[in-house]
């Protein structure tokens, strides 16, 4: 509600009150994944006791986003690379599917009505996370590691230096001014050709390559 309670100097003051009413807080009554994906799904289940959606809490958008975020970094974590929050979907239904059927027993329909009573008393919601319809299946394969080149003094203006390569354990490190002793650079990296792709690791290397100072990684 608004009220102008003053008026001075061509002036409206006014006072604005808002009125709450949230009602019955919902609850989550049933979660599972649903995602058609044998791999994914498989994933999902096997770390499922890490998700903060449980039954009997009560449901919030803030938490289903948490988990949606917690599941791609898992499955980032396990190999799929290109796997986004935009392939994942959380769906609701706050109906009881049984109450829509007929039925000719009175007495079942004295239960119903029942029942009907106690989910406006108690409202619950049944939870699902899927796939999103349309998601981009190049982006559920798994990736492994190819090769790897280091470039540790990269810079805007490389001309008047020479490009210089070294191979060092398998490593391939291309340099312009050799700031940084090649050797020190694969014992820092914690992705080796030929190992399923984990974010984990990626930015474990990052972070290495940061405190030393070098400028960029780029993994194939």
């Amino acid at each position: 509600k608004t009220i102008i309670d003053t008026v001075e100097n061509d002036q409206y003051r006014t006072t604005v009150n808002f009125y709450v009413n949230p009602g019955k807080v919902v609850r989550i009554d049933s979660f599972r994944y649903n995602i058609k994906q044998p791999a994914l799904q498989d994933l999902a289940l096997a770390n499922q006791k890490e998700s903060l959606l449980k039954k009997g809490e009560p449901f919030a958008k803030s938490v289903i986003s948490q988990d949606l975020d917690r599941l791609v970094n898992l499955f980032r974590d396990n190999g799929y690379m290109r796997f986004g929050r935009e392939e994942l979907i959380g769906l609701w239904d706050t109906l009881d599917v049984s109450l829509l059927k007929p039925t000719f027993d009175p007495f079942e329909e004295i239960e119903n009505l029942q029942r009907i009573k106690d989910q406006r008393e108690n409202p619950k919601a049944n939870l699902e996370i899927r796939l999103k319809p349309g998601y981009d299946s190049s982006k559920l394969k798994k990736y492994f590691i190819g090769n790897i080149t280091v470039y540790p003094d990269i810079s805007l203006d490389t001309a008047s230096y020479t490009r210089k390569e070294e191979i060092i354990n398998g490593v391939k490190v291309i340099y312009y001014q050799h700031v940084f002793k090649s050797r020190i650079l694969p014992q820092n990296i914690f992705l080796h050709h030929g190992d399923l792709y984990d974010q984990r690791n990626y930015f474990r290397t990052i972070n290495r390559f940061n405190s030393l100072g070098a400028w960029r990684l780029v993994n194939i």
